[in-house]
């Protein structure tokens, strides 16, 4: 049996006044209470309320109070991240900021939405007593590396906006904005490419075949220490799972075999060779923690030019390399 947070965050119908909800945007008021509670920065050690408030922070993030959110636990944002005043982010599903996006005052990202019919929307007397009249669901907003949103401006459900964008201040989005454009207006729409865009292009995602969707999810958020970021239905027995290392960087759709050609390739997607590399802040930390949690290595940690490694096998039979970059310089 799923939880309503489980369907929320799988973009199902759920109800928002759950107990389990309700809890945790408790917790999240009583965060932000504190958090835009003395307009001084000195006042208060802000990002460790930040910390203790989102699901993930990256160094230097800078939210100017007052600050509103739902949850907070479904809010990703990357390093150098400015966000002005009244900011509000509704995270019934997961908001990915990228790093060093500048996010101006007043701006809304709102993930949760309603089905537009009436009679679809509203559930009227039906509704059993203690849960919400209405039906929500929800669906994630991801905004790319180095993005600039301008005051006003309200994203929908579901929308991209790529690294490098530009999006006028009091825009409406309602659907993608590719990278390096210029977009503006109600609805918002691209209108150009900024003057000084240069072409970039990243590995976003990879995909890893697994034999089933729980048991891997489970695999790379508990034992690896991955983030969940997606997980929607699909066509029929079919989900869309996505998990990350971290709040940026690629990540992995996490596939489940279907065909005997696909079973075939689980955990030897890269025959006998290193297939991925997993590069850390604190080899140290990290090595002892898997070790901890069962993660087979294959060998005793190296020291390299390049930096610390050692090489471990994931569940599946997959080979990975366990990196911590050597300073440039050292």
């Amino acid at each position: 049996m799923t939880t309503a947070r489980d369907r929320m965050l799988a973009g199902a119908p759920y109800d928002s006044r759950d107990p389990e909800l309700l809890a945790l945007a408790a917790r999240a008021r009583r965060l932000l209470t504190r958090y835009n509670a003395d307009l001084a920065p000195e006042a208060l050690d802000r990002p460790a309320l930040l910390a203790e408030l989102l699901g993930a922070v990256g160094d230097g993030v800078w939210i100017e109070p007052p600050f509103l959110c739902d949850y907070g636990a479904h809010v990703t944002i990357g390093a150098r991240t400015f966000v002005n005043v009244n900011a509000v982010f509704l995270d019934s599903a997961r908001i990915t900021i990228g790093a060093d996006v500048l996010i101006g005052p007043a701006v809304q990202l709102l993930t949760a939405s309603h089905p537009l019919a009436a009679h679809e929307r509203l559930r009227g007397a039906a509704a059993p007593a203690g849960t919400a009249p209405y039906v929500t669901h929800a669906a994630p907003i991801t905004i790319g590396d180095g993005a600039w949103i301008g005051g006003g401006a309200i994203v929908l459900p579901g929308v991209t906006i790529g690294a490098g964008a530009v999006v006028g201040a009091g825009s409406v989005v309602t659907t993608d904005v590719p990278a390096g454009a210029i977009a503006y207006g109600n609805p918002c729409r691209v209108q150009g490419r900024a003057a000084a865009a240069q072409a970039e292009r990243r590995l976003d995602l990879v995909t890893l075949v697994v034999p089933e969707y729980d048991e891997a999810i489970a695999y790379f958020t508990g034992t690896l220490g991955f983030t969940l970021a997606e997980d929607r239905p699909m066509a029929p027995g079919k989900r869309w799972v996505v998990v990350r290392p971290g709040g940026r960087g690629s990540g992995f759709v996490l596939a489940r075999a279907a065909t005997e050609v696909q079973r075939a390739r689980i955990g030897s997607q890269a025959g006998d060779r290193v297939g991925f590399f997993l590069e850390t802040d604190d080899f140290a930390r990290d090595h002892a923690a898997y070790l901890a949690r069962g993660v087979r290595f294959l060998e005793a940690p190296r020291h390299e030019a390049y930096g610390t490694v050692a090489q471990f096998e994931d569940h599946y039979g997959n080979r990975w390399d366990l990196i911590e970059r050597r300073a440039t310089g050292s």
